[in-house]
């Protein structure tokens, strides 16, 4: 059985909410599985580390004339930009997509989250989040109660 980590847990909030560390490490295996399989994540992690190192090199070469920089030195400070900007660009856009993810599956499960910023809805009166103001559907808050025969 997969484990959330203490790592994890601190450093995402929304696992401390499902009811156990095995829990939350199923729930984040599905979706590591799940990302893994879609070619979005593929085409976006390409894509965004080529636009780094595109647009690294585009500057570099307009700067040339001022900075003078030997081929093999150019190269060497398109990569490294490319990789100093491209791994914590993605690694902001993989955490923002995991915590969201995560927010559904609180939602899915009953545990009223506000899905833009996680606020714990319980107790709201409108339908409406009071940390960010996005609207949420009252039936989060309020669900209905199955009727007796």
């Amino acid at each position: 059985m997969r484990k959330a980590t203490p790592g994890q847990m601190k450093r995402y909030p929304e696992l401390q909410r499902f009811d156990s560390p095995e829990d939350a490490g199923q729930v984040l295996y599905a979706w590591q599985r799940r990302q893994m399989k879609t070619l979005g994540f593929w085409v976006g992690l390409f894509g965004f580390t080529a636009g780094v190192g595109i647009s690294t090199a585009v500057i570099l070469i307009a700067v040339q004339p001022w900075i003078h920089l030997p081929g093999s030195m150019f190269a060497g400070v398109v990569s490294g930009v490319t990789a100093g900007a491209g791994v914590p660009g993605l690694a902001w856009f993989w955490r923002h997509r995991l915590r969201r993810f995560l927010r559904l599956q609180l939602v899915k499960r009953g545990i009223p989250i506000c899905l833009k910023c996680g606020y714990d809805l319980r107790g709201q009166t409108e339908p409406r989040c009071p940390e960010c103001g996005t609207p949420f559907d009252a039936k989060l808050i309020h669900p209905t109660e199955p009727e007796t025969v």
